[in-house]
């Protein structure tokens, strides 16, 4: 009988099979060394590519972007220019909470702020400014505060002179060219000089009204001014228009009135405001007197993020729409 095979091919086999065994055990570690360094390698790898897309996120695209930060029950609004200049509008009522909406914008390594305007000293406000002047290097600050009566307030201007940036109280008048090319300006509307406000006049009514202006679309940011103020503006003959409106106090009901509403004639609002707070914000009123117009808020929205190229204005939110 013919076999087909080589002979001793059981034994040769057995013995390949022995030899692969021991290959096999000798690369094992060094394969798993193996592994491990391309894992790590690929980690990098993500890490260099998630850091290059935030700094690419980071850089200016030729539109002015209103940020209205979710910091709950608070304000802090980022504004940048359509050539990347920044100015933030107060710091909310937390450093953890301020940090963490701005570094959500900002890549980690990047610690400019060109301008920090507090528009008075509530705590909702200002409760996170002193840890954005410790962390971020801020060359102007701006405010209306004849004042300083809380903690925190002294806590931020304490970190406001250490910080070394120039520091200036704004009136009515006064403005800050955030892009000159492209003609980006932020005028102060309120308070007046200090002579003219009226010593009765303190807190919420303090606050620094603030109207951006990019081309032909206007955005007006109102603090926590009240009635009492809404109607001081109408009469002063300020421009008030606005395409976008930054609701004041966050909707309460002490705050935009029809008279000043139908003078604004914004095209969309925005409210800040935390969910379920204990204030009630924003007022069932408000709102309806706000209707029809579409109103994106912080406690349901997340951040909005406002954009115009000087003709147009985009929204969008970070809970989607």
């Amino acid at each position: 009988m013919l076999e087909s095979g080589v002979p001793g091919a059981e034994d040769s086999g057995e013995l390949a099979e022995e030899s692969g065994a021991a290959q096999a055990q000798q690369r094992g570690p060094i394969g798993a060394v193996c592994s491990r360094a391309g894992w790590k390698t690929l980690g990098l790898l993500c890490a260099v590519c998630v850091l290059v897309w935030i700094g690419a996120l980071t850089q200016p695209d030729g539109l002015l972007h209103l940020h209205v930060l979710d910091v709950g029950q608070g304000d802090s609004l980022l504004i940048v220019a359509p050539n990347g200049r920044r100015m933030l509008v107060d710091g909310g009522p937390s450093p953890s909470a301020a940090l963490d909406g701005i570094g959500r914008l900002l890549a980690p390594w990047d610690r400019r702020l060109d301008v920090v305007v507090l528009t008075h000293t509530d705590d909702d406000h200002v409760g996170g400014l002193a840890a954005v002047l410790r962390r971020y290097d801020v060359a102007h600050v701006l405010h209306a505060a004849r004042e300083v009566s809380t903690s925190s307030a002294a806590d931020w201007m304490d970190a406001a002179r250490r910080e070394g940036a120039t520091v200036e109280q704004v009136s009515r008048g006064a403005s800050v060219v955030l892009d000159g090319a492209a003609g980006v300006t932020a005028t102060v509307l309120w308070p007046p000089h200090e002579s003219d406000v009226g010593a009765d006049i303190s807190g919420n009514n303090l606050s620094v009204v603030l109207r951006v202006t990019y081309g032909s679309t206007a955005i007006l940011l109102t603090g926590d001014i009240e009635e009492e103020i809404e109607g001081r503006l109408l009469r002063s003959g300020v421009p008030l228009r606005a395409d976008v409106l930054k609701v004041a106090h966050h909707g309460s009901a002490t705050s935009s009135s029809e008279p000043f509403l139908r003078a604004a004639q914004p095209s969309l609002a925005l409210i800040s405001v935390g969910g379920d707070n204990r204030f009630g914000h924003p007022d069932p009123g408000t709102i309806g007197r706000l209707l029809p117009l579409p109103i994106y808020r912080t406690d349901r929205d997340g951040t909005i993020d406002v954009m115009s190229d000087g003709r147009t204005i985009w929204v969008s939110t970070s809970r989607g729409g």
